[in-house]
């Protein structure tokens, strides 16, 4: 099971969200805000801007981020693509 890690979980905060680990065996967190379930989001089995920093470093770290930016650029920005973005990834 994923670890959230304290990056995702001040985000979280930040955005007035909370998050627990996912019950879907394909997905890392699921995210509400208050009550309400907003989806889950980030595939299982890869890393993510906070676990890429505490792996490789922050330089690393970095570089990943830019890529999945670019690679996602059309869908970061509303719904679960959004989500992921600035919870996974500091975006």
């Amino acid at each position: 099971m994923y670890q959230i890690s304290n990056g995702t979980r001040q985000a979280a905060k930040r955005h007035g969200l909370r998050v627990e680990p996912s019950r879907l065996k394909t997905k890392k967190i699921s995210v509400f805000r208050g009550d309400e379930y907003l989806g889950s989001v980030g595939a299982a089995g890869y890393d993510d801007y906070h676990s890429f920093k505490r792996k490789y470093g922050q330089e690393v770290a970095n570089e990943r981020k830019r890529l999945y930016l670019q690679r996602h650029e059309k869908d970061r920005y509303s719904g679960k693509g959004k989500l992921a973005a600035i919870l996974l990834w500091d975006a």
